[in-house]
């Protein structure tokens, strides 16, 4: 008896509900396996748009396709050419993927003999067929929301943060009846003031994270909800959203619709990218303008000069300058205390003992992260190419796919140098030993003293051998001292000696942290 694994889809955008259809859709092809002499032995299922080749259900059907000695079937079925995909080019190539894996696929709807070179053309002209319907169906949906911008309506969505939706009635009265509803723009009363509040303290010289720290004031208004719910958890305004807030045309009363384009992103294809202005569709009808168009245009050049570094202000513009300046025997002098406490000194192990396991813990997390994020990105391209090959022989013109498989192989190749650094720092065991820091650190011999009274160069030199880092945070009022130890540092007698070692081994030391 053959076995079948069955696939069933929903789009997100469907208003089904997946309860009742996803049973109705393997009941008919449970039906349909019985007259093809099998039934079915798994299930895999996906709530994704019919356009996406990234979809989990089906990435673990073909993984398991792909291994004979473990799968538990040996054919798949699926209810129709649609719930498989709704882009011909993806549904070829998902077809060949299986046939190369000795795996056949079967409809149990409108999909013909499917058998013999006649069905598979009729299959064919249904793929295509389907594609035809959401193309057709994304272009008359674009023409009406293109139509409801003109007329100053919203297409969907909340308001942004100054403005709240007015709902009216539909403007068709059958559809009025039914309780149909469109939306505008209006000033939001508590929120607007806000807005107006940004923009003048914007031209008047303050930096995103001056506006922001005096929206965060006690009693400050609270800040837009994100629409990911884990973002923004601080619930407290940030430079970003300042930033995206004064770059808004919304404000100015103009209503634009379709600055960004969201198909990539939907078929799991690329990120989101933001339109070029000639493409937007404007509103005929303008909602209330909380600031004027002469004051947005200054926020817009003064945002370029800033991003660019021209003006006094440059700095203020992203919360901190490209510069910071600090008095520099204040610094010596928390540098000095460092290297007396935790890289010399008789408690420099007590110290190092005490965040060791955090560096290990954190080194090992970050490395091993990385590197399991990058295999799984190395096996998610070989999987496109292997569908970019197999719509190749399935007779895609190969001038259709040539330069996306050009592409995807350069992209492997970054990914498969990126694997093999990753490995090779770890086969030279770069980092640090927990076993062994502490040895290699108490091996030092204790320079704090002749350090502290060494000329500048002496003391620059030394610094640099040491890898010493400085970190300053403004905006947090910390600075964070960081130094690598070698192993030949142990042999030094005197401060030349360590300046004249070159080797650097994998001793951290997360020193303490001095508040400003």
């Amino acid at each position: 008896m053959r076995k079948f694994a069955w696939y069933g889809r929903l789009s997100t955008k469907d208003k089904q509900d997946p309860t009742i259809s996803f049973p109705s859709q393997r009941s008919e092809c449970a039906e349909k396996a019985e007259e093809l002499g099998g039934r079915i032995v798994c299930d895999f299922t996906d709530q994704e748009a019919g356009r996406r080749d990234d979809r989990v259900g089906w990435s673990e059907l073909i993984r398991e396709a792909k291994e004979p000695d473990a799968r538990r079937f040996d054919a798949v079925i699926v209810y129709s050419t649609s719930r498989l995909s709704r882009e011909l080019f993806h549904a070829l190539a998902y077809e060949r993927e299986l046939a190369r894996a000795g795996v056949e696929v079967f409809y149990a709807r409108s999909a013909g003999d499917q058998t013999s070179p006649e069905g598979r053309l009729i299959r064919h002209m249904f793929q295509a067929l389907d594609q035809f319907e959401v193309e057709k169906l994304g272009r008359e949906v674009r023409r009406g929301q293109t139509e409801n911008t003109k007329q100053g309506y919203r297409n969907g969505g909340r308001a942004p943060y100054g403005y709240r939706l007015r709902h009216e009635p539909h403007p068709d009265p059958r559809r009025a009846k039914a309780g149909d509803q469109k939306s505008r723009l209006v000033a939001d009363p508590e929120q607007a003031p806000v807005i107006a509040e940004m923009f003048a303290l914007f031209l008047a010289g303050s930096g995103y994270k001056e506006i922001a720290d005096r929206l965060n004031r006690p009693g400050g208004p609270p800040p837009p909800r994100h629409v990911d719910s884990k973002r923004n958890t601080s619930g407290k305004w940030s430079k970003s959203t300042i930033r995206a807030i004064l770059e808004n045309h919304v404000y100015t009363g103009r209503l634009y619709w379709g600055r960004l384009d969201f198909r990539a992103v939907k078929q799991g294809e690329g990120p989101l990218v933001r339109r070029s202005p000639e493409d937007w569709i404007e509103a005929e009808q303008r909602h209330e303008a909380l600031v004027s168009e002469e004051d947005f245009e200054r926020v817009q050049v003064e945002m370029k000069a800033r991003s660019a570094g021209q003006g006094d202000t440059a700095a203020e513009a992203t919360g901190h300058g490209k510069w910071q300046y600090v008095r520099e025997d204040s610094l010596l002098t928390l540098i000095d205390a460092f290297f007396a406490t935790r890289v010399f000194g008789p408690d420099r192990l007590a110290h190092f003992r005490k965040q060791s396991s955090t560096l290990a813990a954190e080194q090992e997390s970050r490395d091993g992260a990385e590197r399991t994020r990058a295999v799984r990105r190395l096996g998610e391209v070989d999987q496109r190419i292997e569908r970019q090959l197999g719509a190749i022989e399935a007779g895609v013109d190969p001038a259709l796919v040539g330069e996306r498989i050009r592409e995807l192989k350069a992209e492997r190749e970054e990914i498969e140098a990126a694997i093999a650094q990753l490995d090779q720092a770890q086969r030279n065991g770069e980092g640090f030993d927990v076993e062994e820091a502490p040895a290699v650190l108490d091996s030092l011999p204790d320079l704090s003293k002749p350090l502290a009274e060494a000329d500048p160069e002496l003391r620059r030199s030394v610094f640099e051998a040491f890898r010493l880092r400085v970190e300053i945070d403004r905006n947090a009022g910390l600075i964070r001292l960081k130094a690598l130890v070698s192993s030949a540092f142990s042999q030094a007698k005197d401060l030349s000696d360590v300046c004249a070692t070159t080797a650097i081994a994998g001793v951290g030391i997360e020193p303490t942290t001095f508040g400003l």
